[in-house]
């Protein structure tokens, strides 16, 4: 649909246009709202897709908004463009050739065991991951377990969850061989380092200070593979790893919540996309 805001209320995230004379309602969620509120007012333009989900609101029905495709406002020199999925949707191509290595990585980590009520602290158990080229030839992989600081225990729960013995973590690696192997590859390579959601972000991050190191990354080092798809498709839901992957390839796999198995199906899924969408 495409019209002109005749009306915006920020405090219901709800705008009123005029579409073959008849004035018709709309709603955001409040997610929706965050990501598009600020550019919307009386006057805007507005492209945007709807779904079949309705509200009512002090007796006024009002249809749900799923995404825009693009906000602008009118100037003498015509239309300036405050919101473009198009542009968008180029930069993240752009963004999947723009860089000479990608480090794709999977980070596993500990669960609490199944009675523990108190804060759990996640830390990295296993590790997996690919360093490619620009062109995705692997340069150099690896996966290994990681000793949790302080010898802290392993639950039954972690290790039910991948599928190992404990005795797998006996000749585990401790943390800082993790810690210099990651600090040689993004001195010698500069990688953009390619996870799947931000949880391993976050756990990495928590990694340094557990283990009482200078921070290696920060949110500037990722491409958040799951969030492109996210942007790139208009994905309201969460999409897993192995379901882009089956969709693309049209395989079934079975899960095994190895690092280095989700490392190299996360190849896989970047290489279809890229590939798909560089057409």
């Amino acid at each position: 649909m495409k019209s002109i805001v005749k009306e915006y209320n920020k405090k219901l995230n709800t705008f009123k246009v005029i579409i073959e004379r008849k004035e018709r309602y709309f709603y955001l969620t409040k997610k929706d709202a965050k990501k598009y509120g600020e550019m919307l007012f009386a006057g805007v333009f507005v492209d945007f897709e709807i779904s079949a989900q309705k509200r009512k609101i002090k007796k006024i029905s009002y249809t749900r908004v799923t995404h825009f495709n693009k906000i602008g406002f009118f100037t003498k020199r015509g239309l300036k463009t405050t919101f473009d999925i198009n542009l968008i949707k180029e930069e993240i191509i752009k963004v999947m050739w723009r860089f000479k290595y990608y480090l794709f990585i999977d980070i596993e980590m500990s669960m609490p065991s199944y009675y523990y009520t108190g804060t759990h602290q996640a830390e990295i158990v296993q590790v997996g991951y690919l360093l490619t080229d620009k062109n995705l030839n692997v340069i150099k992989k690896d996966d290994y377990y990681l000793k949790p600081a302080n010898g802290r225990f392993v639950s039954k729960r972690t290790l039910k969850f991948l599928k190992v013995k404990r005795e797998v973590f006996n000749t585990a690696k401790e943390y800082n061989y993790f810690y210099e192997d990651l600090k040689g590859m993004l001195k010698t390579y500069k990688p953009k380092i390619v996870v799947w959601g931000k949880n391993d972000i976050l756990v990495l991050k928590d990694s340094y200070k557990i283990n009482k190191k200078d921070a290696l990354t920060t949110s500037k080092n990722f491409i958040d593979l799951l969030k492109i798809h996210k942007n790139y498709f208009n994905l309201k839901e969460e999409l897993g790893l192995f379901k882009a992957y089956e969709t693309y390839y049209n395989k079934t796999l079975t899960q095994s919540h190895d690092a280095y198995e989700d490392a190299k199906i996360m190849l896989e899924v970047f290489k279809y996309f890229r590939k798909l969408k560089s057409r």
